[in-house]
């Protein structure tokens, strides 16, 4: 998914975008589920650190630099695993 972010038209790059704010909401949603469960959340993000898009395109980046193998997993999982690098719950 990044590298068609960082090579293709405005309107593709503004569907990924959209697309990523989408998953990073559900992610926050699971975890104030599990939060409220008393569940271990999947990340602990900064007390309610809003992250711009562009933010987020800068997590995956760095995660898909580190772990080149991720580029080819489902952009939702390779968030959720950059998320709980940045932001681990230790």
């Amino acid at each position: 998914m990044i590298k068609h972010y960082n090579s293709s038209n405005t309107q593709v790059r503004n569907t990924i975008l959209g697309y990523l704010r989408g998953v990073e909401e559900a992610l926050i949603f699971a975890n104030a589920t599990l939060k409220k469960r008393g569940d271990t959340q999947f990340n602990c993000q900064l007390g309610g650190l809003v992250l711009h898009v562009e933010q987020i395109v800068s997590i995956l980046e760095d995660y898909v630099t580190e772990f080149p193998f991720a580029e080819d997993r489902p952009a939702s999982l390779i968030l959720l695993a950059a998320f709980e690098k940045t932001f681990p719950c230790t």
